[in-house]
């Protein structure tokens, strides 16, 4: 058994050893190759220069942007003129003529920065003054300036304004009841509805004297005496036997020297003087029945409502004006005026008798009672003078 463990072992070994020679044998036959020489290295070409950079060209400038031309401005259109033309109650020799309403003119038009181009007329230059109101109100003349009694057919209450008679003793107090106590709106309500409206008070002086080529010396001597008047002083003279004339202001000149009227209850002193009438008149009768005659500066509604504001309040506060400012010069200029008339060309200044002048206060109430019953505006109006008149301890 031992013999043939021993014997397998000899032959396993044995085998092991040709194995591993045949192995060699084979691993042998096969030369290595002798190793190829390294070929030299390919010498690295020298860099090819870098070209020198282009020169950056300067940068072109840039142009300075053209200026963006200014708009032409639109041109300002001009203001719209506005061409108005006014008739007076008055005379070129008058000192509402002369200066009042060249004033109101050249202050208006200064104002306006020539906007408002104001001329104006003397009386019946562009109508008779009795028609006045009504071409106003039509549009045929812009402004008026007129007595308010012109007005009293279209608005009756015009005869209690008006120059009341005996009523107020100065021109402060009317003035006071124009601005103060609602006559002034009075007239506006009065006008409207004819198309007019009524900006401003123009008070000619004291009004009720009479100025004649002959005399009046007492009540007796009314009778026959052919008057130019109007109103409620019309029914008081006739009422003592006068022969009543109407005619407007600028004719009674033609009237005295023609002999169609003896005399005029018509203005104050300075109204006569301008009208010359010293030269045909020697007469001059007091006292006067009132402090003032009443003109209104009136305008065509229309046409005031069509201006622009700022306008329509240079007219109107201008008209005020010139009302405040005459009416006081005038007061002044008529004591002058009657002095001159008197020592300059002789006429005689006649005071009335107490006797008269009772008599002429007397139908003077009653007339205006009468009047005030007319229409509402009239009772208001005569109610305002009333109580004024007894607050001032004149009744």
């Amino acid at each position: 058994m031992f013999k043939s463990h021993k014997m397998k072992w000899l032959i396993a070994v044995g085998l092991a050893s040709v194995l591993v020679l045949s192995m060699a044998a084979c691993t042998k036959a096969t030369p290595t190759p002798a190793p190829t020489a390294t070929p030299a290295p390919t010498a690295t070409p020298a860099p090819t220069a870098t070209p020198a950079p282009t020169a950056t060209p300067a940068p072109t400038a840039t142009p300075a942007p053209t200026a963006t031309p200014k708009p032409t401005a639109t041109p300002t259109p001009p203001e719209k003129v506005y061409k108005l033309r006014v008739q007076t109650v008055v005379t070129p020799d008058h000192y509402e003529f002369r200066v009042s309403w060249a004033d109101f003119a050249e202050r208006c038009s200064t104002m306006s920065d020539g906007q408002l181009e104001i001329t104006y007329f003397p009386a019946g230059a562009l109508c008779p003054t009795s028609e006045v109101f009504g071409a106003v109100g039509m549009g045929t003349i812009d402004i008026g300036n007129i007595p308010t009694i012109y007005m009293a057919g279209l608005a009756p209450v015009s005869n209690i304004i008006w120059a009341p008679p005996f009523v107020l003793r100065k021109l402060s107090e009317f003035n006071y009841a124009m601005e103060n106590l609602g006559l002034g709106d009075i007239l506006g309500e009065a006008y409207a509805p004819h198309g007019v409206t009524y900006i401003a008070s123009y008070m000619y002086g004291d009004y009720g004297a009479i100025m004649g080529a002959k005399p009046i010396r007492s009540t007796a001597d009314f009778a026959g005496y052919k008057i130019r008047t109007w109103g409620i002083y019309a029914s008081i003279f006739e009422e003592l036997g006068a022969g009543i004339v109407s005619m407007p202001g600028e004719e009674i000149y033609t009237g005295i020297s023609l002999g169609t009227i003896d005399g005029a209850c018509w203005s104050n002193p300075q109204g006569f003087y301008a009208l010359k009438m010293h030269e045909v008149a020697g007469y001059y009768m007091l006292p006067p029945a009132c402090p003032t005659n009443l003109a209104g500066t009136v305008i065509n509604t229309k046409l005031l409502n069509g201006l622009p504001a700022d306008l329509q309040e240079i007219i109107v506060q201008n008209a005020r004006l010139i009302g405040h400012e005459a009416s006081y010069a005038i007061e002044a200029e008529g004591t002058y005026a009657l002095a001159k008339m008197r020592d300059e060309y002789g006429v005689e200044v006649i005071q009335l008798p107490a006797d008269t002048v009772a008599r002429l206060t007397e139908l003077a109430g009653g007339f205006m009672e009468e009047q005030a019953a007319v229409d509402a505006l009239s009772t208001r109006a005569y109610s305002i003078f009333d109580e004024f008149a007894k607050a001032l301890g004149y009744r």
